[in-house]
């Protein structure tokens, strides 16, 4: 299957193909399918760039088609683009420098309880579209009781 988008001054074509598989054949527990997604674009230096990626899918051919599969594939990125990238800018987790698993497990929680705080107490601001996660962490630093008594309590809306 194929997929052509522009945006962003460039021409992105994708390419899927899925292949059905048994968990026995790649080791893989409640593997169904294997996938292959190729993107071609032009960057910025105007030569062309190709990436490939592999997945394995738990869902049945029966059950998702090239043109769901695709779709999923795509919707992925929201991910990155909405949790990882306010990790990565706001919190700077890739050049955190915990090595020890339990240490990083436990700063990942923090960060993640911290947004998932900032993000339910965010409608209630006077103009939440203006209230960013920096802001929210300087407040929180300056009001160290306030984030203390949530931690403690729990976080409940006003």
């Amino acid at each position: 299957m194929e997929t052509v988008d522009q945006g962003h001054g460039r021409v992105e074509v994708r390419r899927l193909w899925c292949c059905p598989i048994t968990p026995e054949e790649i080791g893989f527990a409640g593997a169904s399918q294997l996938i292959r997604v190729e993107r071609h674009w032009e960057g910025r230096e105007k030569k062309p760039e190709l990436e490939v990626r592999f997945a394995v899918v738990s869902l049945l051919p029966e059950q998702v088609g090239p043109a769901r599969l695709a779709a999923l594939a795509r919707g992925h990125w929201s991910i990155e683009n909405g949790n990882h990238y306010r990790r990565d800018r706001t919190f700077d987790e890739d050049r955190c420098p915990v090595r020890d698993p339990n240490g990083a497990a436990l700063l990942a929680s923090l960060r993640s309880w911290s947004i998932f705080i900032f993000l339910q107490q965010r409608p209630t601001q006077k103009r939440p579209q203006r209230y960013s996660l920096p802001k929210f962490q300087k407040d929180m630093t300056r009001r160290c009781a306030r984030a203390v008594r949530w931690v403690a309590l729990g976080y409940r809306p006003p």
